[in-house]
């Protein structure tokens, strides 16, 4: 059962880009998009298959999508994927920053911080002309990195969460200048998401990661749900401080 909460055409005429959204949480989003009526844009970094399998997805059910190969710290493969997406869409209508990471085995001591920041500025900054009164700008994030000021986190995922914490940061001193103009920006902070490479390499990592955080809060969402709130977060209106905090937050707030 499709736990998608928007309902068929409420996005029609729109168009949607989700970035990291060949698999996992950034293709259920681009997803349920799709089946509220979004022309979609699915993006990937190496492997194309798995987009396209999405997309065929999409389009088996009445939906329309194509598919977009860029990596975020090639600001060359940015600038291309712009073109694309004025060519195909001439504008957007919801931005979804979803793409991330920082934890994957010989990228550099740098990685996290040029993938999570300066990637997610850059992507926004090139993207900037696609966007217009009324277009919705999505970050995600969660909330070891979103709380990492004032809530310790696994020791293994510091890099990561000092890396997204800044790109918030950076994202969130553009929003004046968006709101200037009519753009609308929302973060999307979760917990450790059920299912996700990331929470994957942490258990990995940390043996026992995942059940820890369980008994911790209570509750933790799996893919299909998160993607939900995000999709939630891209219609409904913004939140106060820009931000929609998913699930129980006592733990890092007490």
């Amino acid at each position: 059962m499709s736990l998608n909460p928007l309902k068929p055409g409420q996005l029609a005429g729109k168009a949607a880009f989700v970035t990291g959204s060949s698999r996992g949480i950034g293709a259920d989003t681009v997803t349920y998009f799709a089946e509220a009526g979004a022309r979609v844009a699915i993006n990937y970094r190496d492997k194309e298959a798995r987009a396209e399998k999405v997309a065929a997805g999409i389009r088996d059910n009445g939906g329309d999508a194509i598919v977009v190969g860029a990596d975020l710290t090639d600001f060359e493969s940015i600038s291309a994927l712009r073109d694309t997406l004025l060519e195909e869409f001439g504008g957007l209508d919801i931005l979804v920053m979803n793409a991330s990471g920082g934890m994957e085995a010989g990228k550099g001591e740098d990685y996290a911080m040029r993938l999570n920041r300066d990637a997610q500025v850059n992507l926004l900054t090139t993207l900037r002309p696609l966007l217009h009164e009324g277009s919705r700008v999505v970050f995600v994030t969660s909330h070891q990195a979103h709380f990492i000021r004032t809530v310790d986190t696994m020791p293994e995922y510091v890099p990561v969460a000092l890396s997204k914490r800044a790109g918030e940061d950076a994202l969130r001193a553009m929003i004046p200048e968006l709101e200037a103009d009519g753009i609308e920006f929302v973060v999307v902070s979760g917990d450790m998401i059920e299912g996700t490479v990331t929470a994957t390499l942490l258990d990995r990592a940390n043996p026992g990661a995942i059940e820890s955080r369980k008994a911790a809060v209570g509750k933790l969402y799996n893919v299909q749900e998160f993607a939900a709130e995000i999709a939630r977060a891209a219609v409904e209106p913004v939140p106060a401080d820009n931000t929609r905090l998913v699930g129980d937050v006592s733990y890092f707030t007490s």
